[in-house]
């Protein structure tokens, strides 16, 4: 599979995250649930709540390893849950995984 990303950019809260992804489009965020202003899951609520980012893969990768916080952020939208400590190798497969998922959604909706 060819790479998927020419480039990674990387933002300091939750406000920055929604402006730059406003700017950008990007095609996959990865989230930290606990960010200054707001929160990732307060991030990923208001991009699945807009058209333009509802369809936006979203993976959750934070500290926070309990049961309670997964639930949260996948409720909210989250795509995927990973908690720290992670391996590049797992952070690289569940991203493929995630486009993967899309590319095939989109073409059973076409």
């Amino acid at each position: 599979m060819k790479e998927m990303f020419n480039r990674v950019c990387e933002v300091g809260s939750g406000t920055a995250a929604l402006e730059r992804i406003a700017a950008e489009r990007p095609a996959l965020l990865v989230i930290d649930r606990n960010m200054p202003g707001l929160s990732g899951v307060d991030v990923i609520r208001s991009l699945r709540g807009d058209a333009h980012t509802a369809s936006l893969p979203i993976l959750m990768l934070t500290a926070a390893n309990n049961s309670q916080s997964e639930a949260e952020s996948l409720d909210a939208g989250a795509d995927d849950y990973i908690a720290k400590p992670v391996t590049m190798e797992r952070l690289r497969a569940r991203t493929r995984a995630l486009f993967s998922a899309r590319q095939r959604a989109a073409v059973a909706s076409s």
